[in-house]
């Protein structure tokens, strides 16, 4: 059983069940905080960001093709919403990810990051054209392929974004 104290220093657990480090029973056991440096939690941050905006864009981008499929075709509704989804998604990345707010390269950063997800596109189309397996090894197929793109995706982005603003 574990057991929550406040000491002086901070939290600590105290044990009520033999020690395996030798110390007596019911001494506290001191674990070291684990702080990142500040460019790290940043680089966190903005992981985590990219992958929460990149989740809600393929949402929307579903739910857009449910939407357009029977009004318009299959073929038809899955190119427009790829390209709306990754319109605001790119625009989302622009000002939350990355915390770019200036109007003066909008037009020039939406080419960049259209450019990127273009190239996902490919490349996760290619993987599916070229795989011989289906079903869900297909689906997983395509799952591994574009993690490996969002992580480029994000590389090429921070790079692009981040001398703007100091990441």
């Amino acid at each position: 059983m574990t057991v929550a104290v406040t000491a002086a220093s901070g939290p600590v657990l105290a044990h009520r069940h033999a020690r395996r480090d030798g110390a007596a029973l019911g001494a506290p056991v001191r674990r070291p905080a684990t702080t990142l440096p500040p460019a790290w939690r940043a680089l966190a941050g903005q992981a985590a960001r990219f992958a929460a905006v990149g989740t809600a864009g393929t949402v929307l981008q579903l739910v857009l093709y449910l939407a357009l499929e029977r009004p318009v075709g299959s073929t038809v509704a899955a190119v427009l919403s790829w390209c709306a989804a990754t319109v605001v998604t790119n625009a989302v990345h622009r000002a939350v990810t990355f915390g770019v707010h200036d109007t003066a390269r909008r037009t020039g950063d939406q080419v960049v990051a259209a450019g990127t997800c273009l190239v996902g596109l490919v490349l996760t189309t290619v993987a599916l054209d070229l795989s011989p397996v289906t079903g869900v090894a297909a689906a997983a197929a395509v799952l591994a392929v574009n993690a490996g793109v969002g992580a480029g995706r994000f590389a090429v982005l921070r790079w692009w974004w981040g001398h703007r603003t100091g990441h």
